[in-house]
């Protein structure tokens, strides 16, 4: 019997020993929320088997602490769903964790003065296709003008042998048929221009 309480103990201790820390996590939360930062513009891209919205990532401006603007970062289509702060970027993360607490791979990076997660990604179990989450943030910055989403006319795009493609309202992605990929917006909202790079 004692032997079986070892062995327990033993599974028990080696399990914690592999899981994340989440109290790590919630420090740098707690951390980049002391910075007290409620005005600022970032772009991020999840990566997992999920709605890709965009290749390039959703810019998000966020105002007074709330998602104001959400765009695709070249197309400039509106992803009302994809409306995040970096707070919020953190919830998903521990809220991922919490159900898969002793991930196959994980992989966490914060900025190194303001604490958010820059990159984050976890893997529950290895041999999986389909089970992994992540995210990437780059370009944060305080100024609402960054990292401006890139525009042609309808004749510009055309001029680089694109095509101007019209997204229907309330899609929930942006994309190109091959061998195209989307190089800016057209018509803020409502049309992006598709053509090789």
């Amino acid at each position: 019997m004692k032997v079986r309480y070892t062995v327990l103990a033993l599974l028990a201790a080696l399990s914690a020993a592999c899981g994340v820390d989440m109290e790590e996590i919630r420090d740098h939360q707690r951390a980049w929320q002391r910075e007290n930062i409620s005005d600022y513009v970032f772009v991020y891209k999840e990566n997992c088997f999920c709605n890709d919205r965009e290749p390039s990532g959703v810019r998000v401006d966020v105002r007074d602490g709330q998602a104001q603007s959400n765009v695709g970062a070249t197309s400039g289509i509106s992803f009302p769903d994809a409306a995040l702060t970096l707070d919020d970027l953190f919830d998903r993360a521990l809220q991922f964790l919490e159900r898969h607490s002793t991930p196959d791979e994980f992989a966490i990076r914060y900025h190194p003065e303001l604490s958010f997660i820059e990159h984050f990604n976890a893997d529950p179990e290895h041999d999986a296709e389909d089970d992994n989450y992540g995210f990437e943030v780059r370009c944060f910055a305080r100024a609402s003008n960054a990292c401006a989403v890139p525009a042609l006319t309808a004749e510009e795009c055309l001029a680089r042998d694109g095509e101007v493609k019209v997204v229907p309202a309330g899609s929930s992605y942006a994309s190109c048929d091959s061998p195209y990929e989307i190089v800016a917006q057209v018509d803020p909202g409502s049309s992006m221009c598709c053509a090789r790079k």
